[in-house]
């Protein structure tokens, strides 16, 4: 399977409150063991201990979720 795991990597600001800078990954061409498709997907990962902070799915196979992304500010005003 093509787990496309770090195709995209982008800094974050504090996701969590912790005041460390945390970072967003994604996988836009991810495949089962079996060679299909699957949707991307993108981590949201703590830049403090690695910890998994948020994790989304694409609506759909094949739509390149995940294939862009870009630094943002703290999304939900936690940090």
């Amino acid at each position: 399977p093509n787990s496309g795991f770090g195709e995209k990597i982008a800094p974050l600001d504090d996701q969590n409150g912790d005041r460390k800078e945390d970072f967003v990954v994604s996988a836009s061409s991810d495949s089962k063991p079996d060679g299909r498709s699957q949707p991307g997907r993108v981590w949201v990962v703590s830049g403090k201990n690695g910890d998994l902070l948020s994790f989304r799915v694409g609506p759909k196979a094949g739509k390149n979720y995940g294939r862009s992304l870009a630094s943002a500010d703290d999304l939900d005003g936690d940090g």
